[in-house]
């Protein structure tokens, strides 16, 4: 319920921090800014929920002591997905930070519970998540430049740092779980006739939060 509350809050203070980004060079002639994204309608209500409800099924599956590193993900991750569903962008000044942060509270998760080895395997896990997304976005510049964004790379460290926290397989599982996800949605939208490039960001943390749910339920 804590941790459920404190996303929640963090989701909610998404919008001002948006609105506050500089323009992204990446951008297109028809990209939203961030100033427009931030002024949705009841957008702080929406990324507040989305935030509660990922940290509340992450829940069921880790220890409540790694729960605070999981609620800084779930928190900013929010802000994330949303920014890169409606422009294809993931926020450098966003992700960074995130990454961060959350190694910070994983630090203090590790020196709580006196087991170092939950930084040593959380960093492995984002160091291995990071190197494994850059060989997936240099194969498709190879093959069609921007095929893959390189957002998703930097996105991939935070996302790999929290999920190693949770065990052997919470990291594998909750990235293929990621990447599965989003080669679907992309699959269907190119069927239906829609040819532009796709955000993965979203589908990134949805696979990351249910990897630990996954990984212990067939582990």
């Amino acid at each position: 319920m804590l941790a459920a509350l404190v996303a929640g809050a963090l989701g909610w203070v998404g919008p001002y921090v948006i609105r506050r980004l500089p323009p992204s060079v990446d951008a297109g002639p028809e990209t939203p800014s961030y100033q427009v994204l931030a002024g949705a309608p009841r957008l702080s209500a929406w990324l507040a929920l989305g935030a509660g409800l990922l940290v509340t099924i992450v829940g069921t599956a880790v220890p409540s002591v790694l729960l605070p590193a999981w609620t800084v993900v779930c928190g900013v991750g929010i802000w994330l997905a949303y920014v890169d569903a409606r422009t294809n962008l993931l926020p450098t000044r966003i992700v960074w930070p995130l990454y961060v942060a959350t190694l910070a509270v994983v630090a203090v998760e590790a020196w709580l519970s006196g087991q170092p080895t939950i930084v040593v395997r959380a960093v492995i896990a984002s160091a291995i998540a990071f190197a494994v997304f850059w060989v997936f976005w240099w194969v498709a510049e190879l093959w069609r430049s921007g095929g893959f964004g390189f957002g998703d790379v930097r996105f991939a460290a935070p996302l790999g740092l929290v999920l190693g926290t949770g065990g052997d397989w919470a990291a594998p599982v909750g990235l293929y779980l990621g990447i599965l996800i989003g080669g679907v949605v992309g699959l269907v939208l190119k069927a239906r006739g829609h040819d532009d490039a796709f955000a993965l960001g979203p589908w990134l943390l949805v696979g990351a939060v249910f990897g630990p749910v996954v990984s212990s339920v067939t582990g």
